[in-house]
C-alpha cells in the first residue's frame, strides 16, 4: 500500500502531465514539439534523425513517386503532390504491409503512422488524420495538432481563427487547395469523424485528396453544399512561402491538360501503340505515373518508364506541371516537350530542311524554366568546275546566300569556236564542259572574254502589273525565270553559250 506523501507525489505529477498536454496540443509544432495521447510526434520539420523509411515502404511506387518530387516555393502545392503522390496506397494487416499493396487489408498498418507516432500501428487507429499531418511534415511545414483526432483539429483551428465554416452551415467561404475539409456522416455539425485536403474547386463541387477513404488514399468529390462537410481549416500557407513562389497548380485541369507528370487514379490502365488501338503494349498500376507529351480527343499520350503509349486520360490525375522545349522554325512551333531533371521526354522533332543549308538545332540548357530552340543553319558551298578537253580549267565556288560566279573564258582551240554551254545549275557540285565547234565561211566573228553571272531572286507580276519576287526561287538576271523541279523551288545558275572569234 502506498504512503500518503506517495499518492500526492503522483498526482501532482499527473497533473503537471496533464497540464503539458494540454498545453502542447494547443501550438505549432515550431513552438513547442507537441504530444497527444502521450504519443510523441515524430517532427520532420526539425529533421529528426530517429526516423528512416521502412524498407517495405522504399520497395513501392509510393515511395518512388515522393522521393521523386522536389519542395517548390509555393507550400500548397507541395502539400498537394505529396498528397496526390501517394493515391492508391493501402492500408495493411501488419507491418510487412507498409508497402501499400494490400488491397485487401483492414487493420489500418500505414508508413505514415510510422513517421509520426510510434506504436500507432498496433493500436490499430484510424488514420485520416494521421496522413493529413504525414504531407504536412513532409511538406516541412511547422502547422501540426499534436493530436491524431480530427475534432480536436477543428478546435484547435477554431481557436485559432483558422476555421471556416461550409455553406452547408451558414459560412460563405470558398475552399481553396490545399485547405482541410472536415466532414460528420451524420450531417450534424457536433464534431468530425474524417478530413482530407481540398484539391480543387467548381461552381458546385468540391474535389478532395483524402487518407483512409475504402481504406485507401484517394480523389472524392462532394457538393459545395453537402451537409456532411463541416468546414475547412485553413493553415497559413504564405507564411511559409518562399521567394518568388511559382503560382499554384490547378489540379482540375479544366483548361485542358499541360505537359507534366500525371498518377494513374485507376488500376491496370491499358498502354496502347496508338490513339486509335486497342492493343495492350502494358497495364498501367494504379498509383504509378507517367508524362504527358499530348493528347488526341479522349487519349493521352505519355511516356510510362521507357514505353511510349496512349492511355484513356479519364484515368489520369495531373501531379506536377513540368517545363517544357519548345522547337521552333521560321517562327512556326515545330515541337514542345516536357523535360525533368534534365531529362527530355519524347522524341526531338527533325529540324525542317533547307535548300542550300545544313540544319541543326541550336544548344540548349535545361533548367526549371521553358526554353525556347530556334535551328542553325549554315549554307552549303558547292563548286562548279569547267573542263575543256579534259582539263579542268578553272573552279569557282557559291552558296545560297551568294550565288553568282564567274565564267572563265574557254581556251582557243584552232579551228574550233569553243563555248560553255548553256544550262541550269542546281544547287549541288556541277561539273561543265566546253563546246567546241568546227568553224566555217559563215561564221561571224564575235568577242570572247569572261562574264560575271548573278543570280538574284525572280519576279512575278501581281494583278496590278507590279513586280513581287517570288519566295525560295531564283534565276540568272534577264536570262531565265526561275524554275521549279520536282515541286520545289531551286536557285539556278545560267551559263550564256560564248562563241570566239573565227581563225
Amino acid at each position: 500500500m502506498h504512503s500518503p506523501q506517495h499518492r500526492l507525489v503522483k498526482c501532482v505529477a499527473l497533473a503537471l502531465a496533464v497540464l503539458l498536454l494540454s498545453v502542447a496540443a494547443l501550438v505549432p509544432v515550431s513552438a513547442l514539439e507537441p504530444y497527444g495521447n502521450n504519443i510523441r510526434i515524430r517532427n520532420w520539420v526539425n529533421n529528426d534523425p530517429a526516423y528512416t523509411f521502412s524498407e517495405q515502404y522504399m520497395t513501392s511506387v509510393w515511395y518512388r513517386n515522393f522521393s521523386a518530387l522536389a519542395l517548390t516555393a509555393n507550400p500548397r502545392n507541395n502539400v498537394l503532390r505529396i498528397a496526390l503522390s501517394q493515391l492508391g496506397y493501402h492500408e495493411g494487416d501488419s507491418a510487412k504491409d507498409f508497402d501499400g499493396m494490400n488491397k485487401s487489408g483492414s487493420s489500418n498498418y500505414i508508413e505514415y503512422a510510422r513517421l509520426i507516432v510510434p506504436n500507432y500501428n498496433d493500436n490499430h487507429y484510424e488514420w485520416c488524420a494521421c496522413f493529413v499531418n504525414w504531407c504536412l511534415n513532409q511538406a516541412r511545414i511547422d502547422y501540426a495538432y499534436g493530436e491524431i483526432s480530427c475534432w480536436k483539429w477543428v478546435e484547435w483551428l477554431k481557436q485559432n481563427k483558422k476555421f471556416q465554416d461550409s455553406y452547408a452551415y451558414g459560412g460563405d467561404y470558398t475552399p481553396q487547395p490545399a485547405d482541410m475539409i472536415f466532414f460528420n456522416w451524420k450531417g450534424v455539425n457536433t464534431g468530425s469523424g474524417h478530413i482530407g485536403y481540398v484539391l480543387y474547386v467548381t461552381d458546385t463541387t468540391i474535389f478532395t485528396v483524402e487518407g483512409n477513404t475504402k481504406d485507401e488514399v484517394g480523389i472524392r468529390s462532394y457538393a459545395l453544399d453537402d451537409p456532411c462537410v463541416i468546414g475547412f481549416g485553413t493553415p497559413d500557407y504564405e507564411k511559409h512561402a518562399g521567394e518568388n513562389a511559382e503560382a499554384t497548380i490547378d489540379f482540375s485541369c479544366r483548361d485542358g491538360m499541360p505537359m507534366g507528370r500525371y498518377i494513374l487514379t485507376k488500376d491496370r490502365v491499358a498502354l496502347s501503340s496508338a490513339a486509335d488501338k486497342n492493343d495492350r503494349l502494358a497495364r498501367l498500376q494504379f498509383g504509378s505515373t507517367v508524362v504527358l507529351l499530348g493528347t488526341d480527343g479522349n487519349k493521352a499520350h505519355v511516356v510510362s518508364d521507357d514505353k511510349q503509349g496512349w492511355v484513356s486520360s479519364a484515368s489520369l490525375q495531373l501531379l506536377d506541371t513540368l517545363p517544357s522545349v519548345t522547337f521552333k522554325a521560321d517562327g512556326k512551333t515545330v515541337g514542345q516537350l516536357p523535360f525533368e531533371k534534365g531529362v527530355i521526354y519524347g522524341d526531338i522533332p527533325a529540324v525542317p530542311e533547307k535548300a542550300g543549308y545544313t540544319a541543326a538545332w541550336d544548344s540548349y540548357t535545361l533548367d526549371r524554366s521553358d526554353v525556347t530552340v530556334e535551328p542553325v543553319y549554315t549554307p552549303i558551298r558547292y563548286t562548279v568546275t569547267f573542263v575543256a578537253d579534259g582539263k579542268t580549267v578553272a573552279t569557282v565556288s557559291f552558296t545560297a546566300e551568294d550565288m553568282s560566279i564567274t565564267a572563265p573564258e574557254v581556251p582557243a582551240k584552232a579551228g574550233f569556236v569553243g563555248t560553255w554551254p548553256e544550262l541550269t545549275i542546281p544547287l549541288a557540285d556541277t561539273t561543265i564542259e566546253a563546246i567546241y565547234t568546227a568553224v566555217t565561211e559563215s561564221d561571224a566573228p564575235t568577242e570572247s572574254g569572261t562574264m560575271v553571272l548573278p543570280i538574284a531572286t525572280s519576279t512575278a507580276s501581281d494583278d496590278t502589273g507590279t513586280d513581287k519576287p517570288v519566295d525560295g526561287c531564283a534565276s540568272v538576271v534577264g536570262l531565265l525565270p526561275a524554275v521549279i523541279l520536282a515541286g520545289l523551288c531551286l536557285p539556278l545558275l545560267v551559263v550564256p553559250i560564248l562563241r570566239k572569234k573565227k581563225y
